[in-house]
């Protein structure tokens, strides 16, 4: 199901000129979207107040936003509350009376809007052939409605954009809805819920807490993220004006419940009236006589500007100062975006979050709560807090262009959500690791350099939720050397890395090679010797050293993870050198560190070897299988999950003719990024590497990054259409310029053709509801 006329229906209650910051989001999409082709209709709420949008001029002056504006039908006195006597009489009437016509929130503006939006919405849809209808709350009302519609039009395609919590939610009124009332809206969050095709939402702890509260709908909840648009931060590069006062601004609304934080802050600024400046840029101008009362007469209140004006006043300020409620505290908005665009610092003063921790851990900000932001604020005003701002902070992936075209993708992609052939499963693995043998090669070469050229396409292509298997042992061992300035280095440089990947929305999992016990380092070359090899296999160390091994893996991770402020469940693992058998070595360790998923079996592969065993020849044929005490055996009703690695076929002409291009290539010098020697194992006669195992049958390979040649690629593309879950294993120091080259070329064409989960998570459902 494809939307070919490209004509698409936004239903959104708030949207220019109907005044406030809720219009925007949708707004500056639907400008966007006209850009790629898209005509949009919009069905929104006359502007009841005196003032307009500000970002009316946006819509207005675009013939391709077409608006359908339908009369508000809910009390003006409710939504703009003059402070007279007359309007204090309305404003008791209707609170009065107006729970009388709903069973849940009064305070939701769309109660009285059902039969008149859809109305309107039907005879757009029959009007224009739309297929995809988008709708974006709060209010909330209006998203349960919309769900309607999927009843007269059999082959809609609902996405429903959550821009503010629900019923989890600190506005519109619920924290004082009454139990039964609250039920009535519960009823209808789960209804929309279930009933709509994609769930979108702005940040992650929402997408986790829809996650927690509706598991069976899991599958449907997206992240659409905030941005920020070049267009309206135009900045004229001048430099930054120099003054004695430390130079604050503030902007935008000033949020409900933050009493607390307001009044601290009025109180810091008015002990520090000679060496601050605090200039306030909002429609909440009533907060200027707090502030003039408190004493504060060094900050000053305005009237909200067009964003261009505002922003290159920027360069008058030494901070922005940010406050944020509780409940918006784990949310990283439109602001942040802006304003690091601006290369203005940002002193953030609210509760610990998810968004203090984004700012401060990228040297983007200063935080501080309650318990400590006097301190902190003297020291920044004494210029005694030593703050690096990262100009060099990449924030190009939240710009508006970036994210309409993420939502142009779901328009074309998550339709064929529907027709189950376009929906493909490709999980993206990496083994994270230097070479095993004689020569481990360079931190450098084999991790560093590698693992950011795939980093880079894995973010042009916004592809999240690889995997990379990190190899612990390694890291500890690295972490372990003193005095040595080249360990220290590597180690620093390996640490920045991880916390970027982690923060790019990518997992780390352990890895573990024992043999990294006896490895010997070589201070003068740099590089590392595992010629010792009794230890290569999980199977062949102590018990003691299975447990210490698994324990320092599992903290290791914890520690990168509180690092880079990014928190997720370690439950996966790959074994090194694919050594999983026996099953039964891993069994207590998978239950005690609750690990639950299995990456190492190379099904048909095998390598029957005292140190480096295994035997993958007559396991389960199931891409995607459960087992238990032993891995080799299937076992519905098993705790462990095993994704097997996937396998293609090369025909004879097809491995001659790659041969030949491998020579070609090596002529070219086309050579691998690491510099380092694979272990060498032996089974009877056949010699392997560690980084291109083959099976009994020459002819099957694994689907590798570090394998994909151009004359391979039309077998990958080709494997790919033919199946829904394909399961990549990389090694980062075995890839060379090619293979990234080839690489990018099968992501537009996954991009090109389909719909991709990259979850393993989801992969999960996606193959059992398929089986």
């Amino acid at each position: 199901m494809t939307n070919k006329n490209k004509h698409i229906l936004l239903i959104s209650y708030v949207f220019p000129p109907y005044y406030g910051i809720g219009g925007r989001r949708w707004a500056k999409h639907a400008d966007g979207l006209t850009k790629l082709g898209y005509t949009v209709h919009v069905i929104c709420a006359k502007n009841p107040f005196k003032k307009t949008s500000l970002w009316y001029d946006v819509v207005k002056n675009n013939p391709k936003i077409i608006l359908h504006q339908l009369p508000a039908w809910y009390p003006k006195v409710l939504v703009d509350f003059e402070h007279n006597f007359f309007q204090k009489i309305l404003y008791k009437f209707w609170v009065t009376i107006l729970p009388a016509f709903t069973k849940g929130s009064f305070l939701d503006r769309t109660i009285f809007w059902k039969r008149p939006m859809l109305k309107k919405a039907t005879e757009i849809i029959r009007k224009n052939q739309i297929t995809h209808v988008i709708c974006t709350g709060g209010p909330f009302g209006v998203m349960r409605f919309s769900t309607l519609l999927k009843k007269r039009f059999s082959n809609l395609f609902l996405i429903n954009d959550l821009r503010d919590p629900w019923t989890w939610g600190p506005n519109w009124g619920f924290p004082s809805l009454s139990e039964s009332r609250m039920a009535h809206e519960r009823k209808m969050e789960a209804e929309t819920m279930e009933r709509s095709d994609v769930i979108s939402v702005p940040s992650d702890d929402m997408r986790e807490y829809l996650i927690s509260r509706y598991p069976e709908q899991e599958n449907k909840f997206i992240r659409i993220p905030h941005f920020f648009d070049p267009e309206e931060l135009k900045l004229v590069n001048s430099p930054k004006k120099q003054s004695k006062t430390l130079r604050f601004v503030m902007y935008g609304n000033i949020y409900h419940n933050i009493e607390p934080f307001i009044k601290k802050t009025i109180e810091l600024f008015a002990k520090h009236t000679t060496e601050t400046s605090l200039d306030v840029y909002t429609d909440k101008l009533e907060y200027a006589k707090l502030f003039k009362a408190g004493g504060a007469s060094n900050v000053s209140f305005h009237p909200q500007l067009p964003a261009v004006e505002l922003f290159n006043k920027f360069n008058d300020y030494d901070f922005v100062f940010l406050l944020n409620p509780k409940y918006n505290r784990n949310n990283i908005s439109t602001k942040f975006y802006e304003i690091i665009y601006t290369k203005t610092p940002i002193f953030i003063f609210c509760d610990d979050g998810l968004g203090p921790k984004f700012l401060v851990n990228n040297n983007l900000g200063i935080h501080s709560d309650l318990s400590n932001i006097e301190e902190k604020f003297e020291a920044v005003v004494k210029r005694k807090y030593t703050f690096n701002y990262n100009k060099e902070y990449d924030i190009r992936e939240y710009s508006l262009e970036n994210i309409v075209q993420t939502i142009s993708h779901s328009l074309k992609q998550e339709a064929a959500v529907r027709v189950d052939a376009r929906l493909k499963n490709v999980l993206l693995t990496f083994d994270y690791e230097l070479f095993l043998g004689s020569k481990s090669g360079t931190a450098m070469n084999c991790i560093i350099e590698p693992t950011n050229n795939i980093l880079d396409l894995l973010s042009k292509y916004n592809i999240k939720k690889s995997l990379f298997f990190v190899d612990t042992v390694y890291l500890m061992r690295l972490a372990s050397i003193e005095g040595d300035k080249g360990a220290e280095a590597d180690y620093a440089l390996i640490l920045e890395q991880l916390s970027q990947i982690l923060k790019s929305g990518h997992y780390i999992f352990p890895h573990i090679h024992p043999h990294w016990l006896q490895a010997e380092y070589n201070k003068r070359t740099k590089h590392w010797v595992l010629n010792d090899l009794d230890k290569y296999r999980f199977h062949n160390i102590s018990n003691d050293e299975k447990n210490l091994l698994f324990n320092m893996s599992i903290n290791f991770i914890k520690k990168l993870q509180e690092n880079a402020g990014v928190f997720y469940k370690i439950d996966s693992y790959r074994a090194g050198g694919w050594c999983i058998q026996p099953f039964e070595d891993f069994k207590p360790f998978f239950e005690k560190y609750e690990i639950k998923y299995d990456f190492s079996v190379l099904s048909s592969f095998k390598l029957l070897n005292e140190k480096f065993y295994y035997n993958f020849s007559n396991f389960p044929k199931e891409k995607i299988y459960k087992f238990d005490s032993f891995i080799e055996k299937e076992d519905p009703a098993g705790k462990f999950t095993e994704f097997s690695i996937t396998n293609i076929i090369l025909s004879n002409k097809e491995k001659i003719q790659n041969k030949f291009f491998l020579k070609v290539l090596y002529k070219l010098n086309y050579k691998n990024f690491g510099d380092g020697h694979a272990v060498v194992k032996q089974e009877d006669k056949a010699i392997v590497s560690d980084s291109f195992v083959r099976n009994a049958n020459n002819n099957i390979e694994m689907t590798s990054i570090e394998l994909l040649t151009i004359p391979k690629l039309k077998l990958y593309k080709k494997f790919t259409e033919n199946n829904s879950f394909i399961h990549f294993i990389t090694h980062p120091k075995m890839l060379n310029k090619h293979n990234i080259f080839c690489f990018e070329k099968y992501l537009k064409f996954l991009h090109r053709n389909y719909m991709i989960e990259t979850d393993y998570k989801r992969i999960v459902n996606n193959i059992e509801n398929k089986q």
